[in-house]
């Protein structure tokens, strides 16, 4: 089944959706203020934040969260978890990718052809659809 590019697009808003949400929740509860500039700058910056926890979220489990409500999994060429070097790498590079404002159209310009990256590509990597539970 292919994979839409919008759903891939919907899934990483979600993503960084409830992200965003759990960061500003966790400094609530700490007690660090977030003022209405702080609350932009980690708006724009929030792919940066998400690095991490998505290369650990494919590494261990295939998929983020927004990948698993959409039905989406990202493997390698034998159908596996990604290894956590490649997976890091994969982040990081959607994660700077995305911080510049021309690239946020990305999904819809570039994989509405074909639904793969050129990094994913080179690098045997799957974006696979999944049965939705």
């Amino acid at each position: 089944m292919k994979i839409k590019p919008l759903a891939r697009l919907f899934a990483r808003t979600l993503d960084y959706f409830l992200t965003y949400f759990s960061v500003t929740f966790l400094f609530k509860v700490v007690g660090i203020p977030l003022s209405a500039f702080g609350a932009i700058i980690f708006t724009l910056f929030l792919p940066l934040f998400f690095i991490p926890i998505e290369s650990a979220m494919v590494a261990l489990f295939g998929k983020t969260f927004g990948y698993l409500l959409f039905g989406i999994k990202i493997a390698d060429k034998e159908g596996k978890k990604l290894s956590w070097k490649l997976s890091f790498k994969r982040a990081l590079l959607l994660g700077l990718k995305i911080l510049s404002p021309v690239n946020l159209l990305y999904p819809i310009l570039f994989l509405t052809k074909k639904t793969e990256s050129h990094f994913d590509h080179k690098h045997g990597i799957q974006v696979i659809a999944t049965k939705r539970r």
